[in-house]
């Protein structure tokens, strides 16, 4: 009894989905069917072009989502290369203290981070004075001063002393 009725139950939707179905395969290709207003468009556009679309928008997304600056044109002026320079070693000093500040680092500790900081800006503004010698700067001296400035980066991350071993779970 209960098999027979899921059954008639499966049989009325299957029959309510079919109509609709051969009702459209009946229709000739070049007749819209009613209610169905995509068939009746045609494409506007040629599929590579909505791909193409949307690496230019994926793209214009990426910049701004990342909160990068905005590129530098090379070459450029030895005085707008040195300012942009300074510019970040000071923005990177003010975030190193705000950290500093957060974490109640002890002020002996504190003074030894900003003297390493120190040390490694000055080494940086040396590297782009150099790079802006001759008035101009080229994209290969200002790479560079960039590749410096990593390599001071993971010295100054680099953790003093030995990592404590971790315990075996047991």
């Amino acid at each position: 009894m209960k098999r027979s009725r899921t059954l008639g139950i499966a049989g009325l939707v299957s029959a309510l989905v079919m109509i609709p179905l051969f009702a459209m395969a009946e229709a000739s290709p070049d007749e819209p069917v009613a209610g169905n207003d995509v068939a009746a468009e045609a494409p506007t556009e040629a599929p590579g072009d909505a791909v193409e679309g949307r690496r230019k928008r994926r793209g214009k997304r990426r910049g701004k989502r990342r909160g990068k600056h905005p590129k530098l044109d090379f070459p450029m002026t030895g005085a707008k290369f040195k300012a942009h320079v300074n510019k970040r070693l000071t923005r990177v000093k003010a975030r190193i203290q705000q950290r500093l500040e957060k974490k109640n680092v002890p002020k002996a500790k504190r003074a030894e981070i900003l003297a390493k900081f120190g040390k490694h800006a000055f080494a940086l503004r040396a590297a782009a004075q150099t790079a802006a010698a001759d008035g101009q700067v080229t994209k290969e001296e200002a790479k560079r001063v960039r590749q410096l400035a990593r390599t001071m980066r993971k010295k100054m991350k680099r953790r003093r002393g030995k990592r404590r071993a971790k315990s075996p779970k047991s």
